[in-house]
Formats: C-alpha cells, sequence, structure tokens
C-alpha cells in the first residue's frame, strides 16, 4: 500500500516519509502536533487514480531527525520546500491538519509553484495559536521565549510526561484533550507510541504562537501580511465540537482567506478535531472529490 522512505536535505535534517499511489499528479500532506505520518495513514486507502502520496514526519517528529532547532513555522515549509525538490515533486496538492495546516499555509505562500491546491484540516489560527499569560488586571501578557513557556503549569507537565517516556502518563493526556471517539483502543495506543517520539513538542508551540500572517498584531508579531497571497483553489474543513482549533480561531481563518475567489469553507457538524477519523465517510468522499475537482 505504501513504502517507507528517508530522504537526506541540505540543511543537515534527515526526513521520514511514507510514499503509495501510482501517477505522475502528487499529494503533500502534513501532520498535525503531537502526531507523524502514522495518523495519516488511511489516506492511502482513498489516493485518487492518478496521484502519488507523500507524507513526511516533519523535523523532530517520529522518525525524522531534530539535529537543529526551528523557531517558526517557515522553517517547517523551508524544510517541505527542500523535501518536494529532493523527491521530485514540482506540483502537488497540499494538505495540512492542524499545526500541518498552518505550515500548508506557509507552504502555500513560499512555494506557490509547487502548490496546486490546499486542502486545510482543522489548521491552526492565521493569528497564531492563542497561548498567553494573564497580567493580574483582566489582560493578557506574552511569553518571553518558547523556555518561558515551561512556566505554564500544563505545557510543563505535557513535556515533563512526553521527556520521561510515560506512555500511561501520555496517553492519559492526549486522552483528555482529544475528541475524537472514532479511534480504536488498538489505533489509539499506537498514536501514543508514535507521539511518544516526538523531541520539538516546545519549538512547535513556538512556532504557532508566533506565526502571524494576518495585517494585524498579535503580542508575539506585528503580522506578515501574507495571508493575501493564497490565490490556489482552497479549501478548509472545520469541525463544530473541536477543543484544540476554537470557533474563534476558525473564523480568524475564513475572514483572512476570504479574498481569495477559490476558496471555500465547509464545517462538519457532530465532528472533533482529527476531522478524518471522526466522520470518515463524508471527510474521505470531500477529499476524493476537491484533489479531483
Amino acid at each position: 500500500m505504501y513504502k517507507e522512505k528517508y530522504v537526506d536535505l541540505p540543511n543537515g535534517e534527515t526526513l521520514y516519509y511514507v510514499e503509495g499511489g501510482e501517477g505522475d499528479k502528487n499529494i503533500l500532506a502534513i501532520h498535525g502536533n503531537y502526531g507523524s505520518s502514522f495518523g495519516m495513514l488511511e489516506f492511502f486507502n482513498h489516493i485518487p487514480e492518478g496521484y502519488k502520496l507523500y507524507i513526511p514526519d516533519m523535523r523532530g517528529f517520529g522518525r525524522s531527525t531534530y539535529n537543529h532547532p526551528y523557531f517558526s513555522l517557515k522553517e517547517m515549509s523551508d524544510d517541505l520546500i527542500l523535501f518536494c525538490k529532493a523527491v521530485g515533486i514540482e506540483k502537488a496538492v497540499v494538505v495540512g491538519h492542524s499545526l500541518g495546516g498552518g505550515v500548508a499555509m506557509q507552504f502555500a505562500i513560499d512555494a506557490r509553484d509547487i502548490t496546486e491546491k490546499l486542502l486545510l484540516i482543522a489548521p491552526t489560527s492565521v493569528y497564531g495559536y492563542p497561548i498567553f499569560k494573564e497580567d493580574g488586571k483582566g489582560g493578557y501578557l506574552p511569553y518571553k521565549s518558547r523556555y518561558d513557556l515551561l512556566s505554564m503549569d500544563a505545557i510543563k507537565l505535557v513535556n515533563e510526561t512526553l521527556e520521561a517516556q510515560n506512555f500511561e502518563g501520555y496517553k492519559a493526556i492526549l486522552g483528555a484533550l482529544s475528541d475524537n471517539q472514532a479511534q480504536t483502543e488498538e489505533y489509539f495506543n499506537t498514536f501514543i507510541k508514535e507521539a511518544l517520539m516526538q523531541r520539538d513538542l516546545i519549538a512547535a508551540d513556538w512556532a504557532l504562537m508566533v506565526w502571524n500572517i494576518t495585517d494585524k498584531p498579535s503580542l508575539y508579531s506585528k503580522g506578515t501580511d501574507q495571508a493575501k497571497e493564497i490565490q490556489c483553489k482552497t479549501l478548509l474543513i472545520s469541525a463544530d465540537t473541536d477543543s484544540f482549533v476554537f470557533p474563534f480561531m476558525t473564523a480568524a481563518n475564513v475572514a483572512a482567506l476570504s479574498g481569495n475567489p477559490n476558496f471555500k469553507h465547509v464545517q462538519y457538524e457532530h465532528c472533533g478535531h482529527m476531522i478524518y477519523n471522526d466522520q470518515k465517510e463524508r471527510f474521505y468522499k470531500d477529499f476524493v472529490e476537491f484533489i479531483k475537482g
């Protein structure tokens, strides 16, 4: 169904990836935080005829290396541009989930020549992920650095559990965070094993927080105003009971991308963050139609 491969990038990183399908057209799928390519393997059962699907583990995730730290989603996008050049992808439909949705949007900006279409699945906010300190006066303050994030009890707990490779503890944390009820116990156990391979949790969180491609400043960034540069055919699928991407984040995405005449937003009801697990039949129908349309 798919082959497991590794490719060396000129920046000193080695990315693990899975590849399957036949054809001269390509799909590049980008996983989310706390994840790896494993979470998207079901996609191989739904590849449209004439397409090859590539799903890499991003730097610091799964079986890919983490030889150099990163500080932004742009650096993660740059890795994938190098990946495409290394494996010979000249054009692709780009698919991104959650954190991967942010990376996919940045990729669509940085690599417009490669990006044919853009499918965003419960993507992070174009305005940056909302993690702030309370200032005691009803307002908010930014964290000063990614290391300062460890002063936040919740992030410290998750990071310590990850560093200790505590399977049951990490399973309890991600189980409490997850609103996906459609996965089997066997699937979730394997998902946790894969999630425990992540070595860049704080870097990924920081990159999510400081990313801002709008024309308005956040506590972390003045904004690059690049969202308007996404003009390819774009479908954003959101979920009404998503516990990671909140309604105001989806609203920000829709507002920022609405200037694209090729943009469409669809919201799934009774569905959580893991959209492609929660509503498989509907999602993969929409997936294939978008790829082929």
